[in-house]
């Protein structure tokens, strides 16, 4: 007999051992319906801009960029266990653990630009960012593969931080006539290549007593080496704001202070193709120690890939403001479209690309020099539906080959809120 982890349900006896939900032995018993659990996420952002006085064809700038994404994502509670809502099996392994039970990316860019005014109609830039990219991510390793019993699942949680990740973005901005401008940009990110800890609990769902009779203990590999393609983007623009007559409204000649309206189109193409598959290379500084299952040492593979084979997704985006009051206040609204980023088969959790459609409504109040910016949008995601078949990532196993993870449906909605405060120094 085998204990685990998770209460027995209310007169519900243990089938084969096993007290909890478990689909290798409750078979005809769904898995459990399971969402992201870590709430709203922060993606600040902080720039300052500035026209040199000696030299005003020439500006720099100075930021610090996070990427508009979620980066942490929990798929049950923190120990990896859900709640199934089934009284007779109240708790159960996350169904998602082949895949992903936990993910805390996070990636930042201090970023410093230079642009230059070739012509009064003619700007250029390049700008440089030094990346660093944080992994934390957290999934569950069939010991024995084809294998779904919890008992034999193998917690695998990765902890990595590299700490240069060079970016480069080079643009040109025209304005061929009064009120039109149009613009192009590159953006190159170089991949990720660091080295971090990966941990091995084997017997991870097991009770404790349980997994102390199967000699089971954490295996830390801290040499492990991770690699992950980076996408670049391509973009383009047009802006086109109808002049207001009697020239600026206030001291500032910007949008707000000079034009009665503002309506914008752009273009990128995402170079996402770059990431095909995440790479793991276990790896210790004293040399790779077993993984104990069943009281039996397992070796850690050499090499871990974990298939992405995202696409190159086009994403449209048009927009408008309209200055109510001249100088002072503005609302705005707009849309886009982005294309899917998933080849058939190959729709991940930690990064969900499918068709995306969104909405955006904003303001803009101006006090004395100060901007105040509200925004709100909301993200229409497709679904993605697997349930039946047409999953094509398998998990990773200790021995033999992993059973598909990534079946099911799965759904996902999005509400962004935004406030920004700008200071136009005179």
């Amino acid at each position: 007999s085998v204990n685990t982890r998770f209460p027995n349900g209310p007169g519900v006896a243990p089938v084969g051992g096993i007290d909890s939900f478990n689909p290798y032995h409750y078979r005809g018993v769904e898995n459990p319906r399971v969402c992201n659990q870590t709430g709203p996420g922060p993606v600040p952002q902080l720039a300052f801009a500035m026209r040199l006085p000696k030299h005003e064809k020439l500006a720099i700038s100075v930021g610090i960029l996070a990427p508009n994404a979620r980066g942490a994502q929990r798929y049950g509670n923190s120990d990896g266990v859900v709640e199934t809502g089934n009284p007779d099996h109240p708790l159960a392994p996350s169904p998602t653990r082949y895949i992903a039970t936990q993910v805390g990316n996070l990636q930042v860019f201090p970023t410093i630009g230079v642009a230059y005014a070739l012509h009064p109609r003619l700007n250029v830039g390049v700008a440089f960012g030094w990346g660093i990219t944080v992994v934390d991510f957290a999934s569950a390793t069939q010991a024995f593969g084809g294998n779904e019993n919890f008992n034999d699942d193998i917690r695998t949680h990765l902890k990595a931080v590299d700490g240069f990740v060079p970016r480069i973005n080079l643009s040109v901005d025209a304005a061929p006539v009064d009120g039109l401008r149009v613009m192009a940009g590159f953006q190159w990110t170089q991949s990720v290549d660091t080295h971090g800890k990966l941990t091995l609990e084997p017997h991870y769902y097991m009770s404790d007593a349980d997994r102390e009779v199967f000699g089971a203990r954490p295996t830390v590999l801290d040499h492990t080496r991770l690699r992950a393609g980076q996408a670049s983007v391509l973009s383009f623009g047009v802006n086109y704001g109808l002049p207001r007559k009697g020239g600026v409204a206030g001291e500032i000649a910007d949008g707000l202070g000079t034009q009665v309206f503002d309506v914008e189109l752009s273009f990128n193409y995402d170079l996402h193709g770059r990431m095909d598959s995440y790479r793991v290379n276990p790896g210790a500084k004293d040399g790779l120690p077993p993984v104990v299952v069943y009281g039996a040492e397992i070796e850690p593979p050499a090499s871990i890939e974990i298939p992405k084979n995202w696409k190159n997704q086009y994403v449209f985006r048009l927009g408008g403001d309209v200055n109510i009051v001249p100088g002072v206040f503005a609302l705005r609204a707009g849309t886009w479209y982005e294309s899917s980023g998933i080849t058939p088969g190959y729709a991940g959790l930690d990064f969900y690309l499918p068709r995306r459609i969104g909405a955006t409504a904003g303001a803009t109040i101006r006090i004395q020099r100060f901007d105040l910016t509200l925004g709100y949008a909301r993200v229409f995601y497709d679904d993605t539906d697997y349930r039946e078949s047409g999953g094509l990532v398998r998990g990773n196993a200790g021995t033999g080959e992993a059973t598909v993870g990534n079946n099911g449906l799965i759904q996902a909605k999005m509400n962004i809120g935004s406030i920004g405060l700008r200071y136009h120094f005179k």
